[in-house]
């Protein structure tokens, strides 16, 4: 009910708001004169409240539940990215290769450690304060307060890096601390636990790695990570490159390592929405330049007589005080169609916490501005001829 009665004060304060022009002078004439003329703006008002109002509803609307279900669907590795699994050393430097030619160059390589005996996980602290503190071998079993909440993987893989420090999911640090979990093969039980220094990654997590050791240095060591043969290659730009030699390096992925694991990531429903809002309010500015300023300059004209009487009183500031009372009413019913659509979204989503976003004040600040132009033309000297 909450758009329904937003839309109809904005109508119904389109066709009253005239009579608030009583309030503003102290000269009978000049109110007189702005009140008669204003009646020629109601219906460019009520097309103005209800354009507005719509354009800004709906991307607030929209920015909100988007915003709101965002962190129910972060996406599980960075935007644009193309990750292969599993995928042998040598064909992931020809894949390399061929993703250079194309022009793209942000090529990370994350090697496989070799688990046949042991298998190393990448965790927060709590995890590991946690199992210490209820003495338990299976992190599976600790309670959900354990777990770090932002992060999509809250136990996730290591692997090993040519070169670099030790990096780590951002959400798992704690200050500068990372934990890991030390599973023999195939047990479901810790036998081991431990703490590394680490700085932030953010692209890591999700279906990347929770932690990136650096092959060869004292932690790696400690942990006896060696490389397997097989490789995780994130191509970070693959959402840069065109629609046909993404279909390529699909294709050639396919054809050189057809056991390898892919995940590509899609645009998320939050960009989406920032899209579709933008649409909408971009719709919303045109439609305000497009028919509501084309609507009033044509008032402008059908005053000339008017105007032209006043050029003839001689003085400029009047011709201005007028100018502005006869366009109130329309900057009224546009400024309050905005705010009340914000308000009927807000309204909609009472009780959530999601962001409504910027866009819903285009059309808004768009009609003002034509306000603004539809007053300085009432102001501008007409032709006598045309006058007369």
């Amino acid at each position: 009910m909450a758009p329904i009665a937003g839309l109809v004060t904005s109508l119904a304060l389109a066709s009253v708001s005239q009579h608030f022009l009583t309030l503003w002078s102290k000269r009978k004439i000049y109110r007189r004169t702005a009140i008669i003329m204003a009646r020629s703006l109601v219906p460019v008002s009520m097309v103005a409240g209800s354009l507005v109002f719509a354009t800004a509803y709906y991307p607030a609307i929209i920015q909100h539940a988007a915003s709101e279900v965002e962190p129910l669907n972060s996406a599980p590795q960075p935007e644009g990215s193309f990750l292969v699994y599993e995928v042998p050393e040598r064909v992931a430097a020809l894949l390399i290769e061929e993703y250079q030619a194309m022009g793209e160059g942000q090529a990370v390589r994350y090697f496989l450690p070799r688990e046949r005996k042991h298998m190393w996980r990448a965790t927060s602290t709590s995890v590991l304060d946690c199992m210490d503190q209820g003495e338990m071998s299976d992190p599976h079993h600790l309670p959900e307060e354990c777990y770090p909440k932002e992060t999509l993987a809250p136990i996730n893989a290591t692997m090993l890096a040519a070169e670099g420090p030790t990096q780590a999911d951002s959400n798992l640090l704690s200050g500068s601390e990372v934990g890991l979990l030390r599973f023999p093969a195939g047990s479901p039980r810790v036998d081991r636990l431990a703490r590394t220094k680490a700085v932030p990654d953010k692209r890591l997590g999700g279906n990347l790695p929770g932690v990136v050791v650096v092959e060869g240095s004292p932690t790696a060591r400690r942990m006896g990570l060696e490389r397997s043969g097989s490789e995780l290659l994130a191509l970070y730009d693959f959402g840069a490159l065109t629609q046909e030699n993404q279909a390529r390096l699909r294709a050639l992925t396919t054809r050189l390592a057809p056991a390898a694991q892919v995940a590509e990531a899609d645009m998320g429903r939050s960009d989406r929405a920032v899209s579709l809002s933008a649409l909408i309010a971009g719709l919303g500015v045109a439609g305000v330049w497009l028919v509501v300023l084309p609507a009033g300059l044509a008032a402008v004209v059908g005053h000339r007589r008017t105007r032209r009487i006043l050029v003839d009183l001689g003085r400029v500031r009047v011709r201005r005080r007028v100018a502005w009372l006869w366009v109130f009413p329309l900057g009224a019913t546009i400024a309050a169609a905005g705010l009340l659509g914000r308000w009927a979204a807000g309204t909609a989503g009472a009780g959530m916490h999601g962001s409504y976003g910027w866009a819903w004040t285009a059309s808004m600040v768009a009609g003002l501005v034509v306000v603004t132009v539809i007053q300085r033309a009432f102001v501008a000297v007409p032709g006598r001829a045309a006058a007369e």
